[in-house]
């Protein structure tokens, strides 16, 4: 039998987060992300099949994320339409414009 997780589901559901759909990086602050118990975020699966890299790839994404932010802004085009596409992993259909300028 095949069992399908609805992942997306959890990941944008309003019965688990406040304003599933708005970017909010605070929502996984130690004080205010949900009991990892709930099995309401698993980007990377869960269990003894989930992903080996799991915890390399967070590490990763966050030092990019930082090196990035702090040499650069970003700001996402207004008249661009962000449509999200969710297939093996969650993302923009059309992509994303964005104007990026290096910081003062």
């Amino acid at each position: 039998m095949n069992v399908v997780v609805p992942i997306f589901y959890f990941h944008w559901s309003e019965r688990f987060w406040a304003e599933p759909e708005k970017f909010d990086p605070e929502r996984f602050r130690p004080e205010t992300r949900p009991d990892p118990d709930r099995m309401i975020y698993f980007p990377f699966a869960a269990g003894p099949r989930g992903c080996i890299g799991n915890h390399f790839a967070l590490q990763e994404l966050t030092l990019m994320t930082l090196v990035l932010y702090r040499r650069f802004k970003f700001e996402l085009d207004p008249k661009f339409p962000v449509e999200p596409d969710p297939l093996i992993t969650l993302r923009p259909k059309n992509g994303m414009r964005l104007k990026v300028d290096l910081r003062d």
